[in-house]
């Protein structure tokens, strides 16, 4: 099994365009040569609704993926204002 590396804005792209032009998911694995599943994730995760249909943009798939990132990440001590000062002054 090879190592996982995220999707990139060129990858989101070109799901975006494949997706436009009516492609399947296992079509667009075999172009991006990325598995179906990690497609259908992709697709389910990052659209949104329009009308009564959905709709993928890469640029706000991207947006979302780089706001999820930052959400998770572990807050350091330091970044709270009130214990920083405190370290500071002691």
């Amino acid at each position: 099994m090879g190592r996982y590396t995220h999707l990139t804005l060129a990858e989101r792209e070109e799901i975006m365009l494949l997706r436009h032009e009516g492609r399947s998911y296992g079509e667009i694995a075999l172009a991006t040569g990325r598995d179906k599943s990690t497609i259908s994730r992709e697709i389910d995760r990052n659209s949104f609704k329009v009308g009564t249909g959905r709709c993928y943009r890469a640029s706000t798939a991207q947006r979302r993926y780089e706001e999820r990132r930052l959400a998770c990440a572990r807050p350091r001590r330091l970044d709270d204002g009130e214990l920083a000062g405190l370290v500071v002054r002691l």
